[in-house]
């Protein structure tokens, strides 16, 4: 995808933004993750078949735009392709990027865990504000304790501690996330809502590890833009998810703007 965002001479991105369908393991998904390994989610990666870029000239005296048509896919080595994606990338003069994502999922594969972008934005950019779910963390099926609103943290106080490591701090149904560092800042807006989770950890380290004391820090902000994931459930002690809060959607759609910005720290007397 993008591999480098430069706005006003800061560089956004620590490396390239990923396409993700992966999660670290919940205690609830330990029979599930069986099915997606042997699918591949924990391997699969995004492939490019068709790349078409053009500019689009602006008229009535306005600016023109970026225009990249991507024909893409997720795929893993050890079955057929998972999802097959199209895509067109907008990019304008103030720097906004806005993606139009039009996928269709494989069914003769497992539900999905969940499909998004993942960022990695510089560490000291922590400071978050969203507003969606909140405070606590919030997912499809687990969001009634919380409330729609507009909510502030540091990115390291929205990890939330389990003794084994696994997926976390998502926040369900937000309208917008920014993340910035009190200079440079990016915003990330849906009008269809999305979930969110920002933290200093990978999935692959939460994963890897046994206890949470066990942790390394990535040494960046780690921002998951998620179009849906799947429930989080009680498949552990309980019964399967409800097929309404199962990731099985053949065809979707998922349209999404990143806005870097720069705060304005100067003020004339």
């Amino acid at each position: 995808i993008f591999e480098t965002i430069d706005y006003h001479g800061y560089q956004y991105l620590d490396s390239a933004i990923q396409f993700n369908i992966w999660r670290a393991p919940t205690d609830n998904d330990r029979y599930m993750k069986e099915e997606w390994k042997k699918a591949g989610y924990n391997r699969a990666y995004s492939r490019v078949y068709e790349c078409k870029a053009s500019f689009s000239e602006g008229t009535d005296n306005k600016y023109g735009k970026l225009i990249i048509n991507v024909k893409a896919g997720i795929v893993s080595e050890v079955v057929p392709r998972i999802l097959s994606l199209d895509i067109i990338w907008t990019v304008n003069v103030q720097g906004d990027i806005v993606m139009q994502l039009k996928g269709e999922k494989n069914m003769d594969l497992p539900p999905l865990p969940r499909l998004g972008l993942r960022l990695f934005l510089p560490r000291k950019m922590e400071n978050v504000s969203y507003f969606g779910i909140g405070p606590e963390e919030s997912y499809i099926d687990k969001c009634r304790a919380g409330s729609h609103g507009l909510y502030y943290a540091k990115i390291d106080q929205l990890y939330k501690k389990y003794i084994k490591p696994q997926e976390n701090g998502s926040h369900y149904d937000c309208d917008y996330v920014d993340v910035n560092d009190s200079t440079y800042g990016i915003m990330v807006m849906s009008d269809k809502g999305f979930s969110f989770n920002a933290s200093i950890f990978t999935q692959e380290e939460l994963e890897s590890k046994r206890h949470d004391f066990e942790l390394e820090e990535s040494g960046c902000s780690i921002i998951c833009l998620d179009y849906r994931q799947n429930g989080i459930g009680s498949r552990s002690c309980g019964p399967e998810l409800l097929d309404k809060y199962q990731f099985d959607e053949e065809n979707f759609s998922f349209d999404v703007i990143l806005s870097p910005y720069m705060i304005n720290t100067t003020s004339e007397n």
